[in-house]
């Protein structure tokens, strides 16, 4: 009856620490994983902002080109080259 009292309480000692080792070793997986996510995180929002940057970059240089202004002085060079007469080269 002893031998089986001793073995009963070192298969709960063994179930407790194998069970205190599992949830230690989760703890570290879980804080390790939530410190990768935090930089992935920040590498993602540095990316937004230079992406958003971009985009307002590309906006401004859109509305340059399809202002009147510029539009105005496309339609006179294209004019300038239509009106020169061509030469042509024999080779």
């Amino acid at each position: 009856m002893m031998v089986q009292d001793q073995q009963i309480k070192n298969g709960f000692l063994f179930s407790a620490l194998l069970l205190l080792f599992t949830l230690a070793f989760a703890r570290v997986h879980m804080r390790v994983q939530f410190t990768l996510t935090g930089y992935e995180i920040g590498e993602l929002k540095k990316q937004e902002h230079q992406l958003l940057k971009r985009r307002s970059d590309l906006q401004m240089q859109l509305s340059k080109l399809t202002s009147r202004k510029h539009l105005e002085l496309l339609a006179s060079v294209k004019s300038d080259i239509k009106a020169r007469p061509r030469k042509l080269v024999a080779n």
